[in-house]
C-alpha cells in the first residue's frame, strides 16, 4: 500500500478521488475542507519499530543522515582553504558547495 509512515492517508485514496472529480467535471479549485484520512483499522498493518527489521531501518536512516551534515560541516570547514589556496571567487564557492551536495 502506498501512504505516509503513519498509514492515515494513501495516494491511492487521492488519485481515486482526482479521477472522480474529472468524470464528473468539476473543478479543483473548492472551498470544500479536503478530507483524505482514513480509519487505522482500513489502513492497514503499517510498517513499525516494534520490529528488530524497523529498528535497523532507523538506525541506518539516522547513520545516513548523520554523514550527510558531518560531510557538509566538512565542507563548510574546507570553504575558506579553497578560496585562498586556488582563487575562487564567491560564485565559484558557491558551485563547488552545489556540486559537493549534489
Amino acid at each position: 500500500m502506498l501512504g505516509n509512515t503513519y498509514g492515515t492517508t494513501f495516494v491511492v485514496y487521492d488519485i481515486q478521488r482526482i479521477i472522480a472529480r474529472l468524470m464528473e467535471g468539476s473543478s479543483f479549485m473548492s472551498a470544500e475542507p479536503y478530507t483524505a484520512a482514513v480509519s487505522p483499522d482500513q489502513a492497514g498493518h503499517a510498517p513499525s519499530l516494534s520490529s528488530r527489521r524497523g529498528v535497523a531501518i532507523l538506525l541506518l536512516l539516522s547513520l545516513v543522515q548523520f554523514m550527510d551534515v558531518l560531510d557538509a560541516s566538512i565542507l563548510n570547514i574546507a570553504l575558506p582553504s579553497i578560496k585562498r589556496d586556488l582563487g575562487f571567487s564567491q560564485q565559484s564557492l558557491q558551485w563547488v558547495v552545489n556540486g559537493y551536495i549534489l
